[in-house]
């Protein structure tokens, strides 16, 4: 693949990558766009904390927003680029690790827990997590099958997304299915 062609991909394939991640461990949105070019000009819109910090599933939605935060740059990565591609990638990165930590910030908060470091504990053991979901070859397809469509449409509501999604084999929440949530997460308080 030409490096035309690469930098062409990586808005769609990096904003497919939150969609895709958030769809799978049920972070609920409006609608990912993605605007093919130099800089990044795409995002996920309207994301939802609805009731994340309450219940029993609310271990499951703090993690669930902290990987999706994180799974920008990782979708990048099936593109194969050269590291002198990366240059936008980097930026990129360095404002979803910035979101990711900010909510972890904000949970903590929420959650009246001191923040000292444990925001940044909670990213770092999330990480690894949400690259090891990019291992899963039907999170890839749906990566993969969802960057080809924002390619033509440029912007995709929630049922859209759930459409492609339902293609490729996944559901909402469909990260559980064989997940549980990080022990950095596990031992949050959660609400009601």
């Amino acid at each position: 693949m030409g490096d035309r062609q690469v930098h062409r991909e990586c808005v769609p394939y990096h904003e497919a990558g939150h969609a895709v991640v958030a769809y799978c461990v049920g972070v609920t949105f409006d609608a990912v766009s993605a605007m093919p070019g130099h800089g990044f000009k795409g995002q996920l819109e309207g994301w939802r904390w609805d009731g994340v910090l309450c219940g029993t599933r609310g271990r499951q939605g703090v993690q669930g927003l902290v990987m999706t935060a994180l799974a920008g740059p990782i979708a990048e990565s099936l593109l194969g680029q050269q590291p002198e591609q990366q240059e936008a990638s980097d930026i990129a990165r360095k404002d979803d690790e910035q979101q990711a930590t900010s909510i972890a910030e904000c949970i903590l908060d929420k959650l009246k827990c001191p923040r000292d470091s444990r925001a940044q504990r909670i990213v770092d053991a999330v990480r690894p997590k949400t690259s090891e979901a990019f291992q899963d070859s039907s999170i890839r397809r749906g990566v993969e099958a969802l960057a080809q469509r924002l390619l033509g449409s440029r912007r995709l509501g929630y049922s859209e997304v759930a459409s492609v999604m339902a293609e490729a084999g996944l559901h909402t929440g469909y990260y559980w299915d064989t997940h549980s949530p990080c022990a950095e997460i596990a031992g949050l308080p959660m609400l009601g």
